[in-house]
C-alpha cells in the first residue's frame, strides 16, 4: 500500500473537511464533485501539516475509513487492521500542534542519543526545563491509546510529528530507552534545582511511563526481517493484555480486541505463524476430524484412545477463531478472554492481575480492574508513581512461585440466576490451607506500621537477630529479579527498619532511602516497597503462618491453594448465598513452593470445587 497510515488522538470536536477531488485514479483527472465530511479539529490540523505542496499524498485514517458507531463494521474490520498497519508506507504519529514545551522536548531527543557523552550531556549540556518538557511529551494522550501498540509494532516505518517537528520512531525509541537508563542522573539534576523545589524523585518510575511501556512493548512483541516485515509474533494474548494496561481504549472491548493481531496464540488474525512450546494453534481441523474418525473404536476401548480424544478436542478448541463481537456485554467479552487464556496457558494466574478497564459495569470479583493497578500518574508532576505493590504472580511466563505445584488447573465458567439477576461464576478446584486470625494495619505507601514488628516477632530495642520469617516475608522471599534473596538482606532490613527508631515507631522507608548514599541499601528498600506497598501483615489461626495479604482482607477470610494459581489466594465466604468472593493473592511464608501439599497430606484436607462470584 502506497498510502501513509495516520495515527493520532483525534478529539471529538468536529469541523468540516472538503474533499474536492473524487478521482477515478490518482492521475490528476478533472474534479468530478465536492463532498463535505465532518472530521475532528485535531485531524484537520494533522492533515494540513502533513500534506505535500507539489503532489497528492494518500492517508488511511481510522476515524474516517471505519464507521466507529457501526458494531457490525467494527466486527468485520478489526481482524483486518494488521494488514493496514503492516502494508502502509509509513505510520505517521500525530502528537498535536507544536508549542514551546514540545519544541524543547523534540530538540532534546537527538541529544540523548549521543552515547559517548551521555552522562556529560545530562549533567552540563541540558537543563531541568528540557527534561521536564520531555516528561510532558511522554505523557501526551497518543501514548496512552491501546491501538497504537499494533500500529507501531507492525509498521515497516514510523515517524513522530509534533507540529512541524519530526523524528523517526527508531530515533525516538532509542532516546527514551536511554532516558530510562539514566533516570537517576536526571533525578539528581532536579534535586539540585530550586525551581523544581529540589524534588529528589521528580522523574518517578520512567519505565512505567506510557511512552516507555510502548517502546518496550513494541520492541519485543514481534521479530522483523531486514525489510521490516513481521516474521514472528513473540508474546501470548495473556501477556499482552497483562502488560499493556497503561494503554487506554475508548471502547472497553478494545482492551482485548486491539491486541489480537499481535498475539502469537490467537489463530485467524495474520498470515504470520508463530512457534509455540505447547500446542500448535495452527493445526488443520480437518486432519483433527480424521484423527477422531480413525480412532473411534480405539477411543471406546482403550485409555490411549481416550487420551487421543482429549488432545484432539483441545486442538480443535484452541484452533477456533477468537470471537470478536462488539455487541456482546462487556462481562461476556471478559469471560471469553479469560476462558481462552485458561485453556491456552493451563494457568489461572490471570485472575490475580488487574487488567480490565475501569468501567461502570459490575464485574465478578475474579475479574480485576485497573482500579487495582500498581502505578498511577502523579497529579502534580504527571510522572508515574507507585500506587500498590507489585503483582506476586508476575507477568505471564515470568512467575517465580509454585504454591499449587504441578496439579492441573481446572475451570468452568457458568451463569446462575440469583435474586432475579444473572451472575457469572468461575468454578475452580482447591483446598483451604488456613484462616486469617489476625491482620495488622496496611502499609500506607511504603510506611512499615509499628504493629508489624510485634506480629513479626521482632523487638527493635533488643540487640537480637531479625526473625527470618519476618524479613523474608517483607521481601516475599525473593530479590527484585525473582531470585533467592542475597545473604545481605537481613542486615539491610535491620538497618533500614532501625534507621528512624528513635524518632518514630513506624518506619517510612522512602525517607530512609532519601538519606542514604549506599546503592545496596537503596536496592533493598526498592524491593521492600515493591512488596509491602498497601498490603497487610497477617497471622493464620492454626499454623500461625506469617503472611502478606490484600488491604481489604479481614479476619476469618480463608487462605486457599487453587489448582493452576502459582500463589496462595484469599477467599471470603459470601453472606448472600453459597460460594466465595475473590479477595486477591497472598504471600504465605513457607507455603510458596508446594509445601502446602505436605500440610494437606498431614491434615487430610480435601480438594473442593470452589465457586467464585
Amino acid at each position: 500500500m502506497e498510502a501513509q497510515y495516520l495515527s493520532g488522538w483525534f478529539r471529538a470536536k468536529w469541523i468540516a473537511l472538503c474533499i474536492i477531488q473524487l478521482l477515478k485514479e490518482a492521475d490528476r483527472s478533472p474534479i468530478v464533485g465536492i463532498r463535505m465530511l465532518r472530521v475532528t479539529e485535531t485531524l484537520m490540523a494533522a492533515l494540513k501539516h502533513l500534506r505535500l505542496k507539489n503532489k497528492p499524498r494518500k492517508f488511511w485514517v481510522d476515524a474516517i475509513c471505519i464507521n466507529q458507531d457501526d458494531k457490525d463494521e467494527l466486527n468485520l474490520q478489526v481482524p483486518l487492521m494488521s494488514k493496514i498497519y503492516s502494508e502502509a508506507q509509513n505510520v505517521c504519529v500525530w502528537l498535536g500542534e507544536r508549542d514551546d514545551t514540545s519544541s524543547l522536548a523534540m530538540k532534546l531527543l537527538p541529544k540523548i542519543r549521543d552515547l559517548e557523552d551521555f552522562e556529560e550531556i545530562i549533567d552540563s549540556k541540558t537543563t531541568s526545563e528540557e527534561w521536564d518538557a520531555l516528561i510532558k511529551l511522554m505523557q501526551k494522550e497518543w501514548f496512552r491509546r491501546r491501538w497504537v501498540v499494533q500500529e507501531i509494532a507492525l509498521a515497516r516505518r514510523a515517524s513522530i510529528y509534533c507540529g512541524k517537528d519530526e523524528l523517526s520512531w527508531s530515533d525516538f525509541s532509542e532516546a527514551i530507552a536511554l532516558f530510562q537508563d539514566g533516570a537517576h542522573l536526571v533525578n539528581a539534576k532536579f534535586k539540585g534545582d530550586a525551581a523544581y523545589r529540589n524534588e529528589p524523585d521528580y522523574v518517578g518510575n520512567v519505565s512505567e511511563y506510557p511512552a516507555s511501556r510502548l517502546v518496550a512493548a513494541t520492541s519485543r512483541v514481534v521479530r522483523k526481517s531486514e525489510d521490516n516485515d513481521v516474521m514472528m509474533k513473540v508474546e501470548s494474548l495473556e501477556y499482552l493484555v497483562s502488560t499493556l494496561t497503561p494503554f487506554e481504549a475508548t471502547e472497553s472491548a478494545d482492551s482485548i480486541y486491539a491486541v489480537l493481531s499481535l498475539a502469537k496464540d490467537v489463530p485467524g488474525y495474520s498470515k504470520v505463524i508463530a512457534p509455540t512450546a505447547t500446542i500448535d494453534t495452527t493445526i488443520d481441523t480437518t486432519a483433527a476430524n480424521g484423527i477422531t474418525e480413525n480412532n473411534q473404536r480405539i477411543e471406546k476401548e482403550t485409555r490411549e484412545g481416550r487420551l487421543v480424544s482429549k488432545v484432539v478436542q483441545r486442538f480443535r478448541k484452541v484452533a477456533e477463531k477468537y470471537p470478536v463481537d462488539y455487541k456482546k456485554p462487556f462481562t461476556t467479552i471478559c469471560t471469553d478472554f479469560l476462558d481462552f487464556v485458561f485453556r491456552t496457558s493451563h494457568s489461572l494466574d490471570m485472575i490475580c492481575r488487574p487488567w480490565a478497564p475501569k468501567t461502570e459495569t459490575a464485574l465478578p470479583s475474579w475479574i480485576l480492574t485497573l482500579w487495582d493497578e500498581t502505578h498511577v500518574q502523579h497529579r502534580k508532576y504527571k510522572t508515574m508513581i507507585r500506587k500498590r505493590a507489585d503483582i506476586l504472580v508476575g507477568a505471564p511466563g515470568q512467575g517465580v512461585y509454585s504454591a499449587s505445584g504441578r496439579y492441573p488447573a481446572f475451570h468452568k465458567i457458568t451463569t446462575k440466576e440469583e435474586h432475579g439477576q444473572m451472575r457469572t461464576v468461575l468454578t475452580v478446584e482447591g483446598f483451604v490451607l488456613d484462616v486469617i486470625a489476625k491482620r495488622d494495619d496496611a502499609a500506607s505507601a511504603a510506611v512499615v506500621p509499628e504493629s508489624w514488628f510485634e506480629i513479626g516477632g521482632w523487638d527493635r530495642d533488643r540487640e537480637e537477630p531479625l526473625p527470618e520469617a519476618f524479613w523474608r516475608t517483607l521481601v516475599a522471599d525473593r530479590d527484585h529479579e525473582g531470585r533467592n534473596p542475597p545473604a545481605f538482606y537481613p542486615l539491610a532490613c535491620k538497618h533500614a527498619l532501625g534507621y528512624f527508631h528513635n524518632r518514630s515507631d513506624s518506619v517510612d522507608v522512602m525517607r530512609v532511602a532519601d538519606r542514604l548514599d549506599e546503592t545496596v541499601l537503596k536496592r533493598f528498600i526498592q524491593r521492600l516497597q515493591a512488596v509491602i506497598w498497601g498490603r497487610r501483615l497477617a497471622r493464620t489461626k492454626r499454623d500461625k503462618f506469617l503472611s502478606l495479604v490484600p488491604s481489604k482482607t479481614v479476619e476469618k477470610d480463608l487462605i486457599c491453594i487453587v489448582a493452576g494459581i502459582s500463589v496462595p489466594v484469599i477467599l471470603r465466604q459470601r453472606t448472600s448465598g453459597p460460594g466465595y468472593e475473590f479477595i486477591g493473592e497472598a504471600y504465605v511464608h513457607g507455603m510458596m513452593d508446594g509445601e502446602a501439599f505436605e500440610v494437606k497430606r498431614r491434615l487430610e484436607l480435601e480438594w473442593e470445587r470452589l465457586e467464585l462470584y
